[in-house]
Formats: C-alpha cells, sequence, structure tokens
C-alpha cells in the first residue's frame, strides 16, 4: 500500500497533514497558530483527539451553554408533543366520566373553573395544535444541536434557534402571552449566544 507523504502533523489531533496546509482536514484546527496553542496548558500532540480545550474541538463558554439549553428544551418538546398527539375522543370522554366520578363536574365545567372555555374538540384540537409546534420546535433544536456539536454552520445554528423559539407564537391563543413571550425571549437568547460563539465554529 502506497503511504500518504507526510507535510508535518497537526497540533491539534496529531493527523498527517497535506502540503501547504492552512487548515488540518480532520479537526479544522488553523496551521499557524501553533505559538498560541503550544501555551495553553496540557496542549501537546495527540493521538487522533485534542488534549486542550481548543473552541474548534470542544463545546465551552457561550456555546457550550446554548448548547445545554437548546438540548433540554429540543428533549422536552418533542416528548410533550407526542405526548399531546395521544389526546383523543376516547381520552378525554374517559377523563370527563373521572371527574364526574370525583364529583367534579363535566369536563367543560372544569375546564372553564381553570379559565378555558372550550368545548371537548375545541380541547382535541389546541392539543394538536401545541403537540405540532412542540414537534416543530423541538426538531429545529435538535438540528441545531449536532450543528453545535460538529462548529460548523454558526449561522444555520443560529437561525434555526431563533426559528424554534419563534414558532412558540403559534400556540399564543391557547397558552397565554405571557408564556409564549417568555419561552420566545430565552430562545431569542440562546441564539444569540449561539452567533457570539463565533471563534468555536469552523465556518
Amino acid at each position: 500500500m502506497e503511504e500518504k507523504e507526510n507535510y508535518g502533523f497537526c497540533p491539534a489531533c496529531g493527523a498527517n497533514l497535506p502540503e501547504n496546509s492552512t487548515f488540518c482536514p480532520e479537526c479544522g484546527h488553523r496551521i499557524g497558530d501553533e505559538q498560541s496553542y503550544s501555551q495553553q496548558p496540557g496542549a501537546g500532540y495527540g493521538y487522533g483527539y485534542a488534549t486542550d480545550r481548543s473552541p474548534m474541538t470542544r463545546l465551552q463558554g457561550k456555546l457550550l451553554v446554548a448548547f445545554i439549553f437548546v438540548l433540554i428544551y429540543g428533549i422536552m418538546s418533542i416528548f410533550g408533543g407526542l405526548s399531546l398527539l395521544t389526546i383523543n375522543d376516547a381520552f378525554v370522554d374517559q377523563l370527563d366520566q373521572m371527574l364526574q366520578d370525583a364529583g367534579q363536574g363535566t369536563f367543560e365545567e372544569f375546564m372553564s373553573s381553570m379559565g378555558y372555555n372550550m368545548t371537548k374538540s375545541e380541547f382535541i384540537e389546541m392539543c394538536r395544535v401545541s403537540a405540532v409546534v412542540s414537534l416543530v420546535s423541538g426538531a429545529l433544536c435538535i438540528a441545531a444541536n449536532v450543528f453545535m456539536y460538529k462548529h460548523t454552520k454558526r449561522i444555520i445554528a443560529t437561525v434555526l434557534v431563533a426559528i424554534a423559539a419563534l414558532v412558540n407564537f403559534g400556540t399564543v391563543t391557547y397558552s397565554g402571552f405571557f408564556s409564549v413571550f417568555l419561552n420566545v425571549v430565552i430562545g431569542l437568547i440562546m441564539a444569540y449566544l449561539v452567533y457570539a460563539s463565533s471563534d468555536s465554529f469552523k465556518d
């Protein structure tokens, strides 16, 4: 087998470098930053991975905060959306019977006492709309997390997080303006943290 010509090793991951390399083809480390790299505690030539905390190879700082929050929100949204999809006529009828057996009145009376004046069919429609919004928002967040984890496509990751936050306005009729507005604001803050983490992305 013909061996590849070796023009040096990447100081971040130890991979062979092609001739006249500007970036490492394996981890994206900028060649020529060795001086700043070597001054970091624990930096050195590795065996396919970096031992430092280079932003090109590890989540840290603002990006780490955004990654954790977006991941948790994405997982919760997907599970919440799937749970809402299970609510149907049979479920509501069973709940209605349970409320009457407990002396709490009918389902519609119970919803009215909670501040929601809606019929069973309107309640089911609300659940379906909320489920779709949750699933879409969660899927966008998970997609953004993939880009954050790979440290690539910063603008796309930012846009995905922002859209995931803004789609929550689709449930403002049912959830109330304040709670939706709060979710949107937090989501947009996370989008800004992703956008502001340019040093952690290869592109």
